[in-house]
């Protein structure tokens, strides 16, 4: 037997060696990390619930302390106080005062810290006969499950749809991680926060325009009403799909796609109109005049170059598509390189939100798995960046030392998702997209 040929048929055996061992060792160590993550999980919820102080047993600990409703007359009454889930009581105490819900835009706001709400009077009005008719720590928990719920059941459909369902375990147990085993994703349900409803309104919309699906935009429309940060990248898909389109036939399609998205947003802010023009004047004076907090692009760039910065990457977005020449799929990585920068875009930019790039990851599995073989090994880095990117910015300045060193890891990043469409077709043969198949 020559040299080559024992070299091969070793090779065989370590593939054949890797292939058995896959499945346990997925197993194990699927069962590590749920145990863990439930741990958390329990912990959070019975804080929550409770103010029992379990947070402190959380492994790792949050990216923020966490912040506990103070003891008022408002908080007693609803069994609040020492609570968690700060960031669900500018929905919350409003809502039980719906008859006044123009207070819940100023500073007579029933909210504990007088903060008005930006959240829109209709999410507050559905709450009032929803989750807000519970005590307090059972209504943030109940956005939490819903959330979760809403999420995952949404994500299974699209990795079926997109014919990629043997990535959803990996991928979900990915998610598991970032959600409830990393500081970021522990503060994210510590606040109460809306993230996933966020995910889950990029996740349709770009798989709604894939699909020519007038349901799932209409619905994409409806999540990102709930959280309003959606906008800034949603314009920027919306003009690059428009503007990238090949012909007037396609052109007059798109248009009329992107415009069943916004008459969705205009037909919800219809009901309560007065209230709304109170909202809206609370989200401008936001992002105009107050002092930026957290990653905010503002401490660093003039907030008028920052306040333009979506229109600047629809310049790109057009740039690129015409030097890749690829369909819109082919510009899933300069999307997701936009969201990533856009987390940095409001004068509040935490990292909790995060996890609203959580949607996106079915998406890029995709557009790698759809690249020709020559594009496939190139497909994959760029796949495994963006993941790397989520998992660092999880840590954040826990892995990271500095709110510094962690914008420069968003920017560099986004940078490299951005350009990477130009980079395949610069060093590779014209893109050559595959079909694939319903399941692999």
């Amino acid at each position: 037997m020559s040299i080559n040929e024992k070299q091969e048929k070793n090779s065989q055996k370590i593939i054949r060696l890797v292939v058995k061992l896959k499945s346990p060792l997925f197993i194990i160590v699927f069962v590590i990390v749920n145990v863990f993550a439930l741990r958390n999980f329990f912990l959070l919820s019975r804080d929550m619930v409770y103010g029992d102080f379990s947070a402190q047993l959380l492994f790792p600990s949050p990216r923020y302390a966490p912040e506990r409703l103070p003891s008022t007359p408002i908080t007693m009454e609803y069994q609040a106080a020492n609570r968690l889930g700060a960031d669900f009581t500018p929905i919350y105490f409003p809502a039980q005062q719906i008859s006044q819900l123009d207070n819940a835009y100023n500073y007579l706001s029933l909210d504990p810290w007088k903060h008005p709400s930006r959240y829109a009077p209709l999410i507050l009005v559905l709450c009032s006969k929803t989750l807000c008719k519970l005590n307090y720590g059972y209504a943030p928990l109940g956005n939490i499950l819903l959330q979760l719920l809403l999420f995952f059941a949404i994500l299974y459909f699209v990795f079926s749809s997109l014919g990629i369902k043997r990535y959803f375990l990996s991928a979900f147990l990915f998610m598991e991680f970032i959600l409830l085993l990393t500081p970021v994703g522990l503060s994210w349900i510590e606040r109460g926060q809306f993230s996933l409803y966020v995910a889950i309104s990029y996740l349709l919309l770009l798989f709604g325009l894939t699909r020519n699906n007038t349901i799932l935009v209409i619905l994409s429309a409806g999540f990102a009403f709930i959280k309003w940060t959606s906008l800034p990248f949603i314009f920027v898909i919306l003009v690059v799909y428009i503007m990238t389109s090949r012909n007037k036939k396609e052109f007059l399609h798109n248009l009329l796609m992107a415009s069943l998205f916004g008459f969705v947003m205009i037909l919800l802010l219809l009901p309560l109109f007065r209230e709304n023009i109170s909202f809206i004047y609370v989200l401008i004076d936001q992002e105009a005049s107050r002092s930026p907090h957290g990653l905010s692009l503002v401490f660093y760039l003039p907030r008028t170059m920052v306040k333009a910065l979506p229109f600047a990457l629809i310049l790109i977005g057009l740039i690129i598509a015409k030097i890749n020449k690829s369909d819109f799929i082919g510009l899933f990585p300069f999307f997701v390189g936009t969201a990533v920068i856009l987390l940095l875009y409001p004068t509040e930019a935490l990292d909790y939100s995060v996890p609203t790039l959580l949607g996106l990851i079915p998406l890029m599995i995709f557009w790698a798995k759809r690249l020709a073989s020559n594009q496939r090994t190139a497909g994959n880095l760029v796949l495994m960046s963006f993941l790397l990117f989520v998992l660092l910015a999880s840590f954040s300045i826990k892995l990271m030392g500095s709110m510094l060193i962690v914008v420069i890891i968003y920017l560099f990043f986004s940078m490299t998702l951005i350009i990477s469409p130009i980079f395949l077709q610069k060093y590779f043969e014209k893109p050559v997209y595959q079909a694939i198949a319903a399941e692999e």
